[in-house]
């Protein structure tokens, strides 16, 4: 006869139970860990590219205005340079002071708008070698 101790058989099989069950919820919090993870992998690609679109319609429309500006700039040098230098002329005199300011604004701007399309061309090189 062979004697069968229920009880430790019953505690063998609820120890197997649990075990399993502690196997089925680690595999459901990593399987979780890792669709978390790669959804916060995508949303960060996904702000990335929106990054690059941003930055290069920037720099396109830097590139435009500053192309515009350089533009104005050789115009008013042209004008500056077919005005009177004749100090008698007073009109000739007012129209390239206004004419001198007018470039030195604009060669501001030009300015302004050179650094700033290089700082958001390098800030895009930044986001593309990532």
């Amino acid at each position: 006869i062979v004697n069968v101790d229920t009880n430790r058989l019953i505690e063998d099989e609820q120890a197997m139970e649990r075990e399993q069950a502690e196997r089925f919820r680690r595999a459901r919090e990593e399987r979780e860990a890792r669709r978390t993870e790669a959804a916060r992998k995508l949303e960060a690609d996904q702000a990335r590219q929106r990054e690059v679109n941003r930055l290069r319609t920037t720099v396109m429309n830097l590139e435009q205005r500053e192309s515009s500006l350089h533009h104005e700039v050789m115009s008013t040098q042209q004008q500056l340079g077919s005005v009177s230098r004749d100090s008698a002329d007073h009109s000739a005199l007012t129209r390239r002071s206004e004419l001198e300011r007018q470039l030195d604004y604009l060669q501001n701007q030009l300015n302004q708008t050179t650094t700033s399309k290089q700082s958001a061309r390098n800030q895009l090189n930044q986001l593309q070698v990532r």
